[in-house]
Formats: C-alpha cells, structure tokens, sequence
C-alpha cells in the first residue's frame, strides 16, 4: 500500500501533506475522552472510531515520523482510506478487556494511559498499554486522537501504519527500504496464517543490522513463541540483552526470566514497567506469582501482600484472583482458595476442571480433597 500510494501521488502530482492543525487539551477533556474512547472499542465499529481519530493529524504525524521517502504524499492517501480508524480497530478486537488506568502529563500534554488484557491461545493472559495523543481540532474543536503509542509494540500507531518505523529505517541505511518494508510486511502474514517457521526463515534472511532493530527483534519475539518454545527462550534472551531497561521489552521479558528461573530478573521488569507507566494492578497480582515461584523465606508472604493489594486496587481483576487463589493454595488456606474458585466461576464463568487441578504441581491435589471445596463442589452444582 505503501508504494502505491507513493506512485500515485507523483504521478497525479496533487497530494498536500496533511496539516496537524491541533490545539492543546486540559486534563478534564483528557479524562472524559478516554472514557468515551474505551467504550467504542468493545465491539470496535469503525464508522464510530473514526469519530474519534483525527486522520489529518495522524496522518502529519505519520509524515512527521517516517523516515520512508515519500511518506508526506502517501499521508493524504492514508487519510483517505481512514487508515487510522481501520487500524486501531484492528489493534484492539481481541482485547477482553480496555480500561482507563489514569492521565498522566507527558511533555506538557495530558494523555490517557489505557490497559488493554487479551486472553492468549493458551489461555493465559497478556497485557498492553496503549497511551493517547490528544488535540483538539481548529476546524470544529472536538477532541480526538492525533497517535497512539503501543507500549508492546514499542512504537506509535503513526510508525505501524507505515510498515517501517524509524529504527528499521535507521538500521537499513544504504539498503533498499521498501524492499525491506516489504520482507517484513511478507513475514507477518505468514506469522499471521501460521506459517511461523516460513516467516522466521524469511526474518533470518533479512540484514543483520535490521534483525538487531527495535521492531523485528520485537516481531521476532512473537513468531517465536508459535514455532516452540525454545525458539521463544532463544528470541527472549536475545531481546534481552539488545535493550535493557526498556519497559516495552521488559513487557516480553517477564516470561524470559520465568523461563530462565531467573525471578530477580521477573521482578525488575515488573518494576521497569510499573516505573513507566506509574503502576498497575495487573502488575502487583504477577508480583505476587513471581514471589510464589522464587520461594524463598518470606515470599510467600510478600505473595499474599501484593495479591490482596491487587484486589483492594481492582476486585474485578481475573488476574488478581488467580493470584489469590495460588497463594491461598500455597498457604493451605483452603476457605481462601475456594472463595477465589467461587469467584472465579461466578464473576468471570470459569470452570476449573478437578482432574487438571489435582495434576497442578504445589497444594492442589489436597484442595481437591479438602472438606471445604468438597462442600462448596455439592452446593455449585
């Protein structure tokens, strides 16, 4: 798409930059924004996104931070394919839940800090959080988004549509960009019609300058994960070790430092993250299961306090009572566990199946036999 648009710009040698003609917004206009932004994307419509989305300002911002040559004349075809609805549409459907965490003040501007949970093929949860650029249009002065930055992708929605962000650009110096740009887009659709191996042959032949970037180390990371899950460690501990520090990477890298056994590790990524985006009660509740696993003396209660704190914070977490329920488990606190059974079943409609449960390493087998769930098991029926 990208190409195309170039050509057809040149050729018709009538595309004006899109213009971002934007004023500020306050922190109350922030607020009651995000809160109608959250509640469009579940289900995502796309006529009713694109309300929200300033496609002009997006589209300058996409000119702004593309490196890409020709990237002010593809912005206008951009704009008028309302890319920019189209895509965060497409960013969020399979989120089971987005909720506002807070505004914060970055670079003067307030922006929304969303949290966005999606339930993994293998049941697991995993979670992203996506930050708002806001302004308030000259033409009509509603507030909308001018860019949205993916804490998990590690890049602005302005970088994505575009298929090369900054870093691949950068790394690609002297190459042939689009060439490039095309190798990759090539590589996530295979990753995205389950030809993983396919796709990460194809990243394998990519520059190496290009596979150490910011973004296909990211996408390397994720294809990964679906061919097995020695590939995932190996993507993971190369990440690693390309960006510390970095709360984007830091979001991948807890499951590196699981895999490793490397707790210590766990808990400064969580601490990275929590320092980025000022803390999150999904954060305090995979605390509590990283203290659970390093077990050494007096995790076990620091498990119990960052698992209740994460329920004082959110009693509608899922992840905060999945903790709860591997502490109590751990504790042989069987009420406690099966109080987090019960609301596990009733509030999120999840139903434990015994004989999964009894094969669970830890306490679960005497769970399963104690008074107390045996007489919560005849009542739930």
């Amino acid at each position: 798409m990208m190409r195309a648009a170039i050509v057809f710009c040149l050729v018709a040698a009538a595309c004006k930059p899109p213009e971002l003609a934007v004023d500020p917004v306050n922190e109350a206009e922030a607020t009651e924004f995000a809160q109608r932004f959250v509640s469009t994307v579940q289900p995502c419509d796309e006529t009713r996104m694109d309300a929200l989305i300033d496609e002009e300002g997006l589209a300058a911002k996409f000119a702004e931070r593309t490196k890409v040559l020709g990237a002010s004349f593809a912005a206008s075809k951009l704009v008028d394919d309302r890319a920019g609805a189209h895509a965060m549409c497409a960013a969020v459907t399979a989120a089971k839940s987005y909720k506002v965490m807070r505004v914060r003040t970055i670079k003067g501007e307030p922006r929304p800090l969303l949290r966005r949970l999606v339930k993994a093929k293998n049941g697991a949860m995993t979670v992203g959080y996506d930050e708002l650029q806001l302004g308030k249009s000259r033409r009509d002065h509603r507030v909308r988004v001018v860019d949205v930055y993916f804490y998990f992708a590690g890049q602005w929605l302005s970088e994505a549509m575009s298929g090369m962000t900054n870093s691949i650009t950068d790394a690609a110096d002297g190459l042939d960009v689009i060439e490039i740009a095309q190798d990759i887009k090539r590589a996530e659709e295979l990753h995205k019609g389950g030809q993983n191996v396919e796709a990460l042959a194809l990243l394998d032949k990519l520059p190496r300058r290009v596979q150490r970037s910011r973004t296909v180390a990211i996408m390397r990371v994720n294809v990964g994960a679906a061919v097995s899950e020695a590939k995932y460690r190996d993507e993971l501990d190369t990440i690693a070790k390309l960006f510390p520090d970095d709360p984007t990477i830091a979001l991948l890298e807890i499951d590196g430092a699981f895999l490793r056994g490397d707790f210590d590790g766990a808990l400064r990524n969580i601490d990275t993250i929590d320092t980025a985006i000022g803390g999150d009660p999904f954060q305090e509740a995979v605390r509590a299961e990283v203290y659970l696993k390093r077990g050494r003396p007096g995790d076990l209660e620091r498990a119990a306090e960052h698992a209740e704190a994460a329920l004082r914070a959110e009693p509608t977490l899922e992840k905060g009572w999945w903790s709860k329920l591997d502490v109590a488990t751990a504790r042989r606190d069987w009420p406690g566990a099966v109080a987090a059974i019960d609301k596990l079943r009733r509030t999120f409609q999840i139903s434990l199946d015994e004989d999964k449960l009894r094969a669970l390493p830890g306490n679960y087998g005497e769970l399963v036999e104690s008074a107390e769930y045996v007489a919560w098991r005849q009542t739930a029926r």
